[in-house]
């Protein structure tokens, strides 16, 4: 199947895994529509994962799911895990890249919009300072009374009669002088200091905690998990779906917790076991020895989830051996 151009010019990567992932769909022999049907994702969806304008975890999913339609369907593709999992990495690195690269430029447009002098800002000539209001005449306007020159600042004070006592200056001078501030109000500011420093030194230590917290999350490996549903847990003599147990170990049959995950219910799976107890299905008839470890811990046959089955020793989809 052809890849469209439009995608080998975004990115070479991205494009290469479109187009194998559209040819497991054609694969199937389903349209979109059809193919929405078996898989949990609309057919709008669907064709931005095939056309790879997203590039995530449910890509790489679906296109286990498309194996595995192809398989059923009397149509098998011959697919090597390994490299169909080195295409999705590399359409998945240069998906990210283009991201980064897309919030970058919008982050430099929006700083630059914040930055840019608005109209209100550009060609406006500075206001000038209110003036008084002055009538023709010279004066000043009636509605601001004159100032009487006995009121002015720089007036001089009459000079003191002789016969006037002098009993305004005696009382000046004789006043006791202003007390000082209370000797209390300094010690008082003082006291604060050992609080303020206190609760800067608690707040410092509180962002190194948070800190070296954040870098041992960074730090700590993430666990990949590979999605896929519980299918085929229908019994023909209890006419019913029965779901399947999960085992606290695959070797010992009786060793479960009773807890049973339903028909359809999604699981996450972080590595495969090829060769362990043998599980059979009385109404299908099939059998496999492959187990599947849990995110939880647990163990559930894989000849009940949706994953490919496949043959040899290494597991479908790049899922790690346990």
């Amino acid at each position: 199947m052809a890849v469209d151009p439009r995608l080998e010019q975004r990115h070479p990567d991205i494009g290469r895994w479109s187009g194998r992932l559209q040819e497991l769909a054609e694969a199937t022999g389903l349209s979109l529509r059809q193919l929405s049907e078996h898989v949990p994702w609309s057919p709008s969806t669907l064709s931005r994962y095939l056309s790879g304008e997203r590039v995530v975890d449910e890509a790489w999913l679906l296109a286990s799911k498309l194996i595995d339609l192809a398989h059923r369907r009397g149509t098998p593709v011959d697919v090597r895990s390994d490299e169909l999992h080195l295409l999705y990495q590399q359409a998945r690195k240069a998906y990210q890249q283009q991201r980064r690269s897309a919030r970058g430029k919008a982050d430099q447009v929006g700083e630059s919009a914040a930055t840019a002098p608005t109209s209100s800002d550009v060609g406006l000539p500075e206001r000038p300072a209110e003036q008084p209001v002055v009538a023709s005449s010279g004066q000043p306007n009636a509605t601001e009374p004159a100032t009487d020159s006995s009121e002015q600042p720089n007036a001089t004070p009459p000079a003191p009669s002789p016969d006037t006592p002098a009993t305004a200056t005696s009382e000046q001078s004789d006043a006791a002088p202003e007390p000082p501030s209370s000797p209390d109000a300094r010690p008082a500011r003082r006291s604060r200091r050992p609080f303020v420093l206190a609760l800067a030194t608690a707040v410092a230590v509180a962002a190194v905690a948070a800190a070296v917290w954040a870098s041992l999350l960074w730090l700590r490996p993430q666990t990949v998990v590979w999605r896929a549903n519980i299918v085929g847990t229908w019994s023909a003599q209890h006419q019913q779906h029965l779901g399947v147990f999960r085992f606290r170990t695959p070797d010992v049959p009786g060793d479960t917790d009773k807890a049973t995950y339903h028909e359809g219910t999604a699981v996450s799976i972080v590595c495969q076991a090829r060769h362990r107890r043998v599980v059979s299905d009385p109404t299908t008839g099939q059998s496999s020895p492959v187990w599947n470890r849990l995110s939880d811990g647990y163990w559930i046959p894989d000849l009940y989830t949706d994953l490919p089955k496949v043959t040899g020793e290494a597991p479908p989809l790049g899922i790690p051996l346990c």
